[in-house]
């Protein structure tokens, strides 16, 4: 399909993926495979990612990583949100994030996301720079990960898809 000037294209959607048992460190939910050129020298690749959890104020993160290579977690995070409720009441959270290439395919600023970026101690003000190569195949990753084992967390959609300027 070809891709024009501005035209918008929802490229990857899925829903019900869950983090539960014991585990407590980041749990891959899915990996989306995006094709060479789909953004353009100035697109945008946009994500909404809906999650819930039961009521408990305990830390719970949706994370996504960047990569051209479909290696998983290992990627670039680049958005790291927390979501908990309040110890009465569940809750379903939807979260976001723009990439957007700065005038070449292979350079890339990143809104900062509420609780970190890329680095662990990221304040949630500045943007970040990325320098992932949009020219080449490159993937998306998403992870939950939970504070406390036994507790549910729930992945409930996501959706992924970019807008091609050239």
């Amino acid at each position: 399909m070809p891709l024009y000037r501005g035209s918008r294209n929802i490229l990857r959607a899925g829903y019900v993926f869950s983090a539960t048992g014991s585990v407590t460190t980041d749990q891959l939910q899915a990996t989306y495979e995006f094709p060479a050129g789909c953004m353009g020298a100035n697109g945008l690749l946009e994500g909404n990612l809906w999650a819930s959890c039961f009521a408990s104020a305990n830390g719970k993160r949706i994370r996504a990583f960047i990569s051209n290579t479909n290696n998983g977690l290992s990627g670039t995070r680049f958005a790291n949100f927390n979501i908990s409720a309040q110890s009465a009441t569940a809750v379903v959270g939807m979260r976001g994030f723009l990439i957007c290439n700065k005038g070449s395919q292979s350079s890339q600023i990143i809104q900062p996301s509420a609780s970190g970026g890329t680095g662990s101690t990221f304040s949630g003000f500045d943007f970040e720079n990325l320098t992932i190569d949009t020219a080449q195949t490159f993937y998306i990753t998403i992870a939950l990960q939970k504070d406390v084992a036994g507790e549910s967390f729930q992945m409930q959609m996501i959706r992924l898809y970019s807008t091609y300027i050239p």
